[in-house]
């Protein structure tokens, strides 16, 4: 009687799947009909088991599909997305650089090998553009359009970029293109190396003043070489200290001492630089506001140097540029300028000269019989094949001890 009793029991359950699908195609067979549940002995057989196992085999068949409807909502949305980014992008029209109130396209610059191939290329816009050094290797820089296409490998304002690095640091790079950087050794030697480059030091003090320093030669050696400096031919406002003090000298940086000092110049003036032991400049140091305040309890001294412009003891700049600018263009630059110096100079008679103790430009009066070698010796404001001694603040004992 109990077998027959189960035996009923299991013939509900199959009338009611049965039931349930009536009017429907049988897409798939109920868990109650399968091979799996019928080999079952009757004591594991349970009706309720079943209904359980099919709800749960029904709900997990709405849920795929839910999904699978979601999924075909979120594909169209993306697609239509696309289509209309794709449209309003197929709209845009790149700015004209006949404006001068437009920003270049980057389709529409040449990617070149310094600022000053930009200028030549009519850009004006000074900004951070692409350049391509001589290894194939693409680094962005500060181009300064208004001065003719110089760049600008090092910079500080505010001091907001930490200048302590090491030497792998320096070598490479580091910095914000937009505010504080140093173009990186490594960079500098590929330059140098493949194209003749005067350098340019810009100086701003706390008061509001500028000063600069120009030199016709500059080139950076190896890294096997210490990245070892070659510069002279100084020019300018700010007083020549780099030649000859500067002048073949190792990079120092606080974990690389290449100086020649008892001491390590780069930790004590915690930056890196050409030092000697230690030298009458170094623009990496650590910023100081106020530009005073640089000095230790036992007299040494850090910040922004430059000790030929600034005589007072350790004061530290506001602001510094360093720029590059080939020296080919540099003379073309200075020539014409002296041609528009002249022209206005010409109005001027000899005797108002001679009266108001100016002189003409160049100290020369003839300038017919200037020849091109005469004009480039006489064409800067000063000239020094060693530093001069005799404005010097610090005194000789100094030399190789301070800044």
């Amino acid at each position: 009687m109990r077998r027959s009793r189960i035996t009923i029991i299991v013939a509900a359950i199959l009338l009611s799947c049965t039931t349930l699908t009536c009017g429907q195609e049988q897409q798939k067979k109920s868990i109650c009909q399968t091979l799996q549940y019928r080999a079952l002995s009757l004591q594991q057989q349970n009706e309720h088991q079943c209904m359980i196992l099919e709800k749960l085999h029904d709900d997990f068949d709405q849920e795929k599909s839910m999904l699978r409807s979601q999924y075909q909502d979120l594909y169209t949305m993306i697609s239509k997305f696309q289509t209309s980014m794709y449209r309003n992008v197929a709209a845009l029209k790149a700015p004209s650089r006949d404006s001068l109130k437009s920003i270049p396209n980057l389709h529409d610059i040449p990617l070149v090998r310094d600022c000053s191939e930009l200028h030549l290329h009519g850009i004006t816009l000074s900004g951070i553009y692409p350049v391509r050094l001589p290894n194939r290797k693409i680094v962005n820089v500060w181009c300064d359009m208004q001065g003719g296409g110089w760049m600008t490998i090092q910079k500080r304002i505010d001091g907001s970029v930490n200048f302590t690095r090491k030497w792998d640091n320096y070598a490479f790079g580091f910095g914000n293109v937009n505010s504080e950087y140093w173009l990186g050794n490594e960079n500098l030697y590929w330059l140098s190396h493949y194209k003749n480059y005067s350098i340019r030091f810009e100086l701003w003090d706390w008061e509001g003043n500028h000063a600069y320093a120009l030199y016709d030669y500059f080139r950076v050696e190896n890294e096997q070489m210490g990245y070892q400096l070659r510069i002279q031919g100084y020019s300018g406002t700010a007083g020549d200290a780099m030649f000859p003090y500067h002048n073949d000298m190792k990079f120092s940086t606080i974990d690389r001492d290449n100086d020649e000092w008892h001491s390590s110049c780069a930790k004590k003036d915690q930056s890196g630089w050409w030092f000697k032991a230690c030298g009458y400049a170094s623009l990496n140091g650590i910023y100081i506001e106020n530009g005073i305040g640089g000095i230790s309890p036992d007299g040494v001294v850090k910040g922004i140097l430059w000790s030929k412009w600034k005589k007072k003891y350790g004061y530290s700049m506001k602001k510094t540029e360093i720029k590059i600018k080939p020296r080919a263009q540099v003379q073309i630059d200075k020539a014409s300028n002296r041609q528009e110096g002249s022209s206005t100079e010409s109005t001027v008679t000899e005797n108002d000269s001679r009266e108001s103790g100016e002189m003409t430009t160049g100290g020369i009066e003839n300038k017919s019989d200037v020849t091109d070698s005469d004009v480039t010796e006489k064409d800067v404001v000063t000239t020094s094949a060693t530093p001069d001694t005799t404005t010097d603040y610090y005194p000789d004992e100094y030399d190789y001890d301070y800044y």
